[in-house]
């Protein structure tokens, strides 16, 4: 028995000395080989400017301590550092001069390495009164060759290098899904968004989705939020959410437009309440099928005739009109990728209607706003020129 257990003894030696090891050996190189190394996914990108701070965004596909390393002109550096590890970096820069440039770039470490972006710059939002621009486009999911080629022309605008962005939704295909945020959006919008903060509004094909309140960082509740530039007001409204009167919605778009002080006033959400186009169409009583159409024309323009809305940009329809009712323009930019669009509806307070791939331009010189609008090949396909005559008390 002693002699068959130690023939036994030997013989697992062997087995573990010439074939388990050796196929132990090679799992760990495996391993250690098809480990996966740490990269930048997303970004960086800019968020939530003021005059005296900005958050910048990125996602790496593993865990690790985020950073901004940022200088001034003068090259004054420095450098805020995430409290823990994560993969969608949020880091917020705050106590900042108004109105300066700054270069910066991201890191992210890890116990077994780091990963930087490359440098890029950004700079907060002025307070003394100056010409300025901001750009405006939207429906850019499902495209991503047609949305890149709207992002190369903005990138071109020299004199008309806007401030910062505005997108009037439905930014992917289906926000549901985690891989169309990079195929539809961040990819083609890379170098942009690196250098131009991006304000965005909530479509249909976000979905309500949960990325969408991970990958930005908005003011209020980011549903629905306002800010200031300059001599301008902005607040973005969620088409999908309850706005009809005593909702909280309402509520707090009333007491922000009542409260503005501003020269300008630009609302943007992504059902348009006046349109040619599909979306805007009638029941046999002339009553909108949709119902957000409806509740905005019966709600929302009462409010902004009320309060004097220059201008309201929307998306959903897929192409470019702009439309007037009394004193308030109507936008329909939603031609930044997805397919087009055409006439089917009747709006009577239509200006111009055009099939095509654009973004919009608004140039504004204290009490004059000129809009251009222009198709992917840089063609200026629409314009418009407003002159106000009281400005208001700045700064806000």
């Amino acid at each position: 028995m002693n002699m068959k257990r130690k023939r036994d003894t030997l013989g697992r030696r062997i087995f573990i000395m010439f074939f388990a090891c050796p196929m132990i050996f090679l799992f760990l190189c495996q391993s250690l080989f098809t480990q996966e190394s740490l990269s930048i996914l997303k970004g960086p990108y800019l968020q939530n400017v003021t005059s005296n701070s900005i958050v910048i965004m990125w996602e790496t596909n593993i865990q690790g301590t985020g950073s901004v390393i940022f200088r001034d002109m003068k090259g004054n550096t420095q450098i805020v550092t995430e409290s823990k590890p994560k993969t969608i970096h949020e880091v917020l820069l705050s106590n900042l001069p108004s109105g300066l440039r700054f270069s910066y770039q991201v890191v992210t470490k890890t116990e077994s390495g780091a990963v930087k972006s490359q440098e890029y710059s950004f700079r907060t939002v002025p307070l003394k009164l100056e010409p300025w621009s901001f750009v405006v486009y939207g429906d850019t999911r499902s495209n991503p060759s047609i949305h890149s080629k709207v992002i190369d022309q903005i990138l071109k605008e020299g004199e008309h290098k806007p401030a910062f962005l505005l997108h009037t939704g439905d930014l992917i295909n289906n926000g549901s899904v985690y891989e169309c945020w990079d195929g539809d959006f961040f990819k083609p919008g890379k170098e942009l968004f690196a250098v131009t903060p991006l304000w965005p509004c909530l479509g249909n094909h976000e979905q309500n989705s949960e990325w969408y309140f991970k990958f930005f960082s908005l003011p209020n509740n980011e549903r629905w939020y306002s800010f200031n530039y300059l001599n301008a007001h902005f607040i973005a409204l969620d088409s999908y959410s309850d706005f009809k009167p005593k909702s909280e919605q309402y509520i707090w778009l009333g007491n922000d437009l009542k409260s503005c002080k501003s020269d300008w006033i630009f609302v943007f959400f992504h059902v348009p309440p006046y349109s040619v186009g599909r979306h805007n169409a009638v029941d046999e009583k002339g009553v909108p099928v949709e119902a957000e159409v409806k509740n905005s024309r019966l709600y929302l323009d009462p409010l902004f005739q009320k309060y004097k809305v220059d201008m309201v940009f929307n998306g959903h329809n897929h192409f470019y009109e702009r439309s007037l009712k009394e004193k308030v323009y109507y936008i329909v930019s939603g031609g930044g990728g997805a397919t087009f669009h055409d006439k089917e509806c009747i709006n009577q307070y239509n200006q111009v209607f055009k099939r095509t791939y654009h973004y919009v331009v608004c140039d504004i010189n204290g009490l004059n706003l000129k809009m251009y609008v222009k198709d992917i090949d840089g063609n200026i396909i629409d314009t418009l020129e407003l002159t106000k005559s009281k400005m208001s008390t700045m700064p806000h």
